[in-house]
């Protein structure tokens, strides 16, 4: 068993035992005619679970490569090398972290700036997932539904002003390049 293969395949006594015994009683079953690659017969022979026949047998019957094996003819690259991780590198990982506090200090910032109902518009209406109509906001604050559009401009122009006056930010570092 140590020497079948360059991974672990049983950790337990119990998986050592049934690493021992599978072949064994594969063997059994093929002399007397029986279909070995059913493991619900081996599992019933055995006197262990299914899945944990099925378990074992995926370990034995898997392939081992190495990731320091060559993909090309030269030897140049590996496997491990062509492997390319989901996502972005750490590094850009860190960057964009930085940049989302950043603009959620500014936001935030900003945000401090406004009066009670402006906070209110830029709450529910800008900055939500779900954001109300021009009306919701109009019947909550007694106003027209172009009263609430007027505030809304407002809002946005004076957001524009106040990110173009901060010396450390820069706008153009969020917009998305594709």
């Amino acid at each position: 068993m140590d020497n079948y293969s360059i991974i672990r395949i049983g950790h337990s006594r119990a998986e050592k035992r049934l690493f021992y015994s599978l072949s064994k009683a594969k063997e059994e079953l093929a002399k007397m005619g029986y279909n070995t690659k059913s493991p619900k017969l081996l599992a019933d022979i055995l006197n262990e679970k299914v899945e944990d026949v099925i378990d074992m047998e995926k370990r034995l019957t898997e392939n081992v490569i190495s990731l320091d094996q060559a993909v090309d003819d030269e030897g140049r690259k590996s496997i491990g090398e062509s492997i390319v991780m989901p996502g972005e590198n750490i590094e850009e990982e860190i960057i964009k972290k930085e940049m989302d506090e950043k603009l959620k200090s500014k936001l935030e910032e900003f945000r401090n700036k406004l009066n009670e109902r402006e906070k209110i518009i830029w709450d529910k209406r800008l900055l939500s997932n779900s954001p109300l109509s021009l009306q919701e906001l109009a019947d909550e604050f007694n106003i027209s539904r172009e009263r609430v559009r007027q505030i809304e401009n407002r809002i946005i122009k004076n957001l524009k002003k106040f990110l173009k006056a901060q010396k450390d930010f820069k706008v153009e570092d969020f917009i998305i390049k594709y």
